[in-house]
This record gives structure tokens, sequence and C-alpha cells, in this order.
């Protein structure tokens, strides 16, 4: 302790030289720092201003900005019109907003109206926007009535093909501006001003309090500094204006041709110098001064009883017993030393409470574990009860799919029976609630797929007009008892052989096709497949060209209520919820392809119009396929050779465990020609393989003994080396990408999901059959 006193005078000693030392070069060098303190300020008012400028400009040039995105879409005046009065009222510093057309026409939210012969094409604020293509101002000028300063902001409007819709301009006041100027007071006799790119003075901080510019050129105030600002460049330099002498800052307003000037007399800090040296050697006579005051006064209040009460703690310690009380002293540590002896008393008290307490912090510690155990395990019980609710509803959509597959297919043979016109229609009810109940079915699994976060993206070369054929057939019935229309389009301009997720993107249309034909009862429903434009790319590194691709769902059904549009893409929301509802539907479709369109990075959007239908529009990203003409002769030619195809002596095994679902697909095959084997799982299906020869084998997935993955896998073991190759179509419930990703890793060739259409299963027969040439199509 003694050495920590030896220690204390030692630095009160340093203390004080340091502080004379530092008077010595502060003394020295006071000017130098005043003089960057000033110039530091300077830089920093003028950068300020300058930023505060831009702020300014783009806050004004943000409506005009905004506009040109409104416009763009825009072609009744009406609507132009309106658009401009309100961006006027965003900014009240705009005498007027206006929009001027290749054709001389102008549209004028301050209601405007140009004289006879106005030409606006030759205006220079048209000119130069058109030939810039993009956001430009004019100078300062006065206006028609002379009593504003004013600039124009403009600039060009074009439309979706790329032509110029017009230009789109707005005249505003500087008064604001100038105004701000004004009241930037960089010190007692500093100023700052603002310059246009032809050195006019446009706002002056000093001597310009009416607010309003007088245009004075910067060369008759200081030639220097016009000399420094002809050359645009930014900078501190050592100028005179106003025959004073000084220093000037200038930054460039960016954007502009403009520059702010911060300006401060030399005179104004060499009079602080002089002040500064005398606050200084003041600061430090007095500090030396309390320095020492203080070091004796704390070493007689302070050190030495410290020093005393470090020996008699010490005692403490070198005793150790808790029946010690410290010296009570009448000096600075008296209330330390009364309140040490308080603990002393009460140590040995809270060292008893001490061991009782860890005792029951020990038994709160275990109850603490158990209820965090008890908690864990409610948690895992909870999560385990919410994978068995997705499981159960996937499995159940599985298995819903096979007894639908044999209901389906046996009402499809039903429709092409002697049976009378009641019976068909009972056959239709029948046939169209089948298919409610798959789309059902379908958005469920959907759902649960979602949910579980298991659906990936899968991206393979498709047929866009095949798909679109087959969106249209799953609703086209529904629509044409209801009245409807439905139609799809391709147009030119976007390929017809693309690169994506074909299985989410058939669901996507499928649920909005399937959702406008549900809430129109009148007019059409129509799908536009077109090329996008903006977000068209090059060619990718795999060779595949990229084409932006947007497709309209558009419907004249009874639209949805602007209130709702916010929660339509929400899961088992819908527009109607009350008891009473019109239309059915779980509320999953909507929502399912809103995900779907994030997985293959696309953006699905809706405009709708109550009591005058909905568009969807849905817009994404797809590879491209090069197609030649012997791809399409091809394709035409094969398409023939199917539809001509003679069946019968086309031999198919059918490999199901379902009985109802194989003699289903029996009877369809034979009404279509075909002579047809069955097998009830994969080890019964290997062993007739083995001893007859198939043209075509359609192979459930999921079977006793022997699933088909295993008898596909064994089959194609069996054909290697031998030149043959059985084509094998999976037959299947599961019907997600990942199931048919699976099914073609295990060798099959092609992928029908239960339930299957007889339309699709004839196609499918035909392009993969043998005809009696025995040459494969496929």
């Amino acid at each position: 302790m003694e050495k920590t006193l030896k220690q204390f005078q030692y630095i009160g000693w340093a203390l004080v030289i340091i502080v004379s030392l530092g008077f010595m070069i502060q003394f020295y060098s006071a000017g130098e720092i005043l003089k960057e303190m000033t110039e530091e300020n300077l830089q920093l008012v003028s950068q300020n201003t300058a930023k505060a400028i831009e702020g300014w400009l783009d806050v004004k040039g943000e409506v005009v900005e905004s506009s040109t995105a409104y416009l763009r879409l825009a072609e009744e005046e009406e609507h132009i019109l309106e658009l401009l009065k309100q961006q006027m009222k965003r900014q009240e510093a705009f005498f007027s907003l206006y929009f001027g057309t290749p054709e001389n026409q102008m549209i004028n939210a301050s209601g405007w109206i140009p004289p006879e012969g106005f030409d606006l094409r030759t205006r220079s604020w048209y000119q130069e926007a058109v030939e810039q293509e993009g956001r430009i101002q004019t100078n300062v000028f006065l206006n028609a009535s002379e009593d504003h300063y004013i600039m124009t902001i403009a600039k060009p409007v074009y439309g979706r093909d790329g032509e110029l819709k017009g230009v789109v301009a707005g005249d505003i006041t500087i008064e604001e501006m100038i105004a701000y100027i004004h009241q930037q007071r960089i010190s007692d006799h500093g100023y700052a001003f603002l310059l246009d790119g032809d050195g006019t003075i446009l706002a002056h901080s000093e001597n310009q309090r009416d607010q309003q510019p007088t245009l004075q050129h910067i060369q008759h105030v200081s030639p220097a500094l016009y000399e420094q600002m002809s050359q645009d460049l930014e900078g501190l330099y050592q100028v005179e204006i106003d025959r004073e002498k000084g220093i000037a800052v200038s930054k460039n307003v960016t954007g502009t041709n403009w520059k702010v000037v911060g300006f401060i007399p030399e005179r104004e800090y060499k009079e602080n110098e002089t002040q500064l040296m005398i606050i200084l050697a003041v600061v430090v006579l007095f500090t030396v001064m309390a320095v020492l005051f203080l070091m004796s006064r704390q070493r007689k209040t302070v050190l030495l009883p410290l020093l005393q009460l470090d020996n008699d703690i010490k005692r403490i310690d070198m005793e150790s017993n808790l029946t010690y009380r410290l010296p009570v002293v009448r000096d600075a540590f008296y209330g330390t030393r009364t309140l040490l002896n308080l603990v002393l008393d009460q140590a040995e008290v809270w060292f008893l409470r001490l061991k009782e307490n860890e005792k029951k912090v020990t038994a709160s510690n275990k109850e603490l574990s158990i209820a965090n155990q008890q908690l864990i395990e409610a948690k895992e019980d909870a999560e385990v009860a919410n994978r068995t609710k997705t499981q159960f509803l996937a499995n159940m959509s599985h298995e819903l799919r096979t007894p639908l597959n044999s209901l389906m297919g046996f009402l499809q043979i039903l429709q092409n029976t002697q049976a009378t016109e009641e019976q068909q229609q009972y056959v239709n009810y029948a046939l169209q609630s089948s298919k409610s109940l798959t789309t059902i079915v379908e958005e469920i699994l959907n759902y649960t797929g979602l949910e579980k976060g298991t659906q990936k993206t899968i991206e393979e070369p498709f047929d866009l007009d095949e798909l679109l054929q087959e969106v249209k057939e799953l609703h086209q019935n529904t629509g044409h008892q209801k009245g409807l229309v439905v139609s799809v389009k391709r147009k030119e301009s976007l390929p017809k052989k693309l690169v994506g997720d074909r299985f989410k993107l058939k669901q996507i249309l499928g649920n909005l096709m399937g959702n406008a034909v549900k809430f129109a009862n009148r007019g059409m429903v129509q799908i536009i497949a077109q090329k996008d434009t903006i977000t068209q790319k090059d060619a990718d590194d795999t060779g595949l060209g990229r084409v932006g691709v947007q497709f309209q769902v558009k419907d004249t059904g009874i639209g949805i209520p602007p209130e709702k549009l916010e929660y339509i893409f929400q899961f088992f929301s819908q527009v109607d919820e009350s008891d009473n509802r019109e239309f059915g539907g779980l509320g999953l479709g909507l929502a399912s392809a809103k995900e779907q369109a994030k997985m293959i990075n696309g953006m699905l959007t809706v405009e709708s119009t109550p009591g005058k239908g909905s568009e969807f529009r849905l817009l994404c990203e797809m590879g491209v396929v090069e197609e030649t003409d012997q791809d399409i002769q091809g394709t035409d030619s094969r398409e023939y050779d199917h539809a001509e195809k003679d069946l019968s002596k086309a031999h198919i095994l059918v490999v199901d465990d379902d009985y109802v679902g194989r003699v289903m697909l029996q009877m369809v095959l034979q009404r279509m020609g075909c002579s047809v084997s069955m097998a009830a799982n994969g080890k019964e299906a290997l062993e007739k393989v083995n001893s007859q020869d198939y043209h075509l084998i359609l192979m459930d997935c999921q079977m006793p003994v022997m699933n088909g993955y295993e008898a596909t896998r064994q089959i194609r073991e069996k054909e290697k080396g031998t030149g043959q190759h059985i084509p094998i179509v999976a037959v299947t419930a599961k019907v997600m990408p990942e199931d048919r990703q699976e099914c073609m890793e295990a060798g099959m060739d092609y992928f029908l999901g239960k339930p299957i259409s007889k339309e699709q299963l004839e196609k499918t027969v035909r392009s993969l059959t043998i005809d009696d040439e025995t040459e494969i199509l496929l």
C-alpha cells in the first residue's frame, strides 16, 4: 500500500508536466488547429447543404419518376389527368405537372391550355428528355407572370413495346431551396451560396433576404473563384470574394451541374486564434493548481486512511475468524468500517442460511429439470401429432386415388355403352363428381407437401401446347355445362418447347383455371401464354436460352372484392365464407398456386373488378429448347401413326395389387383391341415376363410381396446385353414430382398418376407399343 502511495505522487507530478507540455504544444499549434477546424466545419456544412439540395431534387424528381411508371400503362386521357393531379398534391412545390405526346397533345394538371400554334415538341424540356432518354432538369428561369423563379424536371415515357409515348414534366418553384440556403450559417461571418452550371448565383445566405435570386454571375463577385469553378473541380480554395480574403469550399450537387460554395473570411479565424491561446493558458494554469491541491488533499484524506484500512482488513484474513471487528476511526472510511463490522455481525447467520438455501436450490433445480423434460416431451408429442396428421392426409389422398381410378375408369366405360339418355346423364354427373373429388385429393396432397416442405423443383423439357391442352381438357366439360367458352392460346412469339417444372406449372394453371370456371357463370375462361420481354435473358451456361413467360388466366366471373384480395392467397381462405355460400371448395387452390409459383422463381398477381371478372398473371423464367424442322415433322407424323395404329397384336401386362383396378384397365385395353395379362404383384410380373413376351407393362408401384420399383429394376437387369427393352409405364397413386423421379430412376419409361383418363391411357399405349412391322414408336 505504501508503494501505491508513492506511485500516486509520481503520477501527480507526471500529470503536471504533461499538462504544461501540452499547453506549450497547443500554444504553437492553436492557429493551425483553429484553421483546420474551420476548414472541416466549412467542408461539412457545404457537403450537408449539397446533399440536402440533392435530396430536395430527388423528392421532386421522384414524383416525375413515379408518374412514368403509371403513364406507361395508362391509355385514357382522363386517367392520365387524374394521375397528374394526384401527383401534384404530393408536392406543393409543383406549379404544374403535365404530359406531352409525340402528337403534340398536352395534358396539364394545372388546367393551363396551350395557345394556338403551340408546339411542345420544340420545347427544350421535351427535346432534352427525348435526346437523353432519361430524367433531365432545366436551368432556373422566371415564370411567365414574373413572380416566381422556377425550373422544369422532365422524363420520357416508353410503352411496353419500347416506343415513345411522350414526356412527363413538372414546373417547380425553387423558393423552398432558396429558403434553406438562407438558413445555412457557417459561422459569424461565413456564408454559403448556390451556383448553377453557368456560374449564376441562385441563392445566397448572406445578403438575399427576399428569398428571390438576383441571378448575379459569380464572375462579378469573385473572378478568381469563377476561374476555379470553370474547371469543374471540387476542393478547398484560397480566394477573394467582395474584396475580402478567405477560404472557399466547392461541392458538386450530384445529378446536376450545380455547385454549393461555402466561404469563411480569413479575419474570422485570425481573430479567434489569440482568444484561443489565452483560454488555453488560463485552463492549463488552473489545471496545474487544481492537480497540486487535489494531490495534497487526497493524500491526507484518502490515501493514508486507505492504507490503515487495508492493514485492518488484512487481519481478518490472517485470523480467519468471524469474531474480529475493525476499529472505528473518524476518517474518510468511517462508514466503510462500520458497514464491514455489520457485515461481520451477519456473516455467521448468512453462512447458515447459505447452506440451507443451497439445499433448496438443489431441490428446485431437480424440479426444474423434470419440468423441462416434460416440456420437451410435450413438444415432441405435438410435433409427432402434426407429422401424423400430415402423413395421414397424404396417405388418405394416396389411398383415395386407387378407388377413384377404378370408379372413373368404369364410369368412362359406361359412357360408351348402350344406355338411355337418362342413364348417360347420371353417368356424366357421377364422372363430374369424381373429377371434383380428384381435385380435392390433389389439393390436399399439395397442401401436405407444401406443409412438410418435401416438394422439389424438377426441370425437364416439355411441350407447352400439350400442357395447355391438358389443362383445358380438365375443366372443359364443367365449363361447357355452365355455358362458358373455355380456351387456351400460345402466342407465336413464345417458343413451344420449354424447359421447366412441368408438374408444378400444370398444377398452378389447373388451379387458376379451375378457380375461374367455378366462379364464372357466363362468358369465357381463357389462358393466354406469351413472351415477357422484361424478364428475357441471354443463353445460360448449359446452352439453353432463357425466356420470360407470362401466363394470363382471365374470366368473366363474379370478381373479387378489394378487401378480399389480400386474403385469397392464404390457405383455407375463400371469397365467400358464409354458411350459405354458393361456391364450394377447400380454399387451398390459390394458396398452393402462390407457393408453387415461388418454388419455380415466379410471381403470381391478380387484378379483379367485382361483377366483371378477374385476371391472374404468372410471371416466370423458363429454358428454351430450339426446335428444328425435322423435329416438327417427326412429331406430326408420329402423332398420325399413333392415331392410326392397329393394337390388335399388342400384348400388355397389367400389374396392380388392386383387383378392381386391374379389371378396369383390362376392360379399357380390350376395348382398344389389346390382349391383356394381369399380375397382382411384382413377383408375379417377373414370372410372366420370363415366360411370355409383352409389348408394354403397366406397373403399379406400391404392392405387397414385391413392389413395382424392384420389379422394374430386375426386368432392366435381365434385358442387359439382349438388345430388348419393354416399355414400362408407372401407374401409381403417388403423383408428386419426387415420386415420378423415383420411377424414372428405377428404369420406368413413362408415368401416369391415378386416376387416369381413358384418353390419356389410350394415347400412352399407342405411343409406346409396337406395330405389326415391329417398329418401336416413342
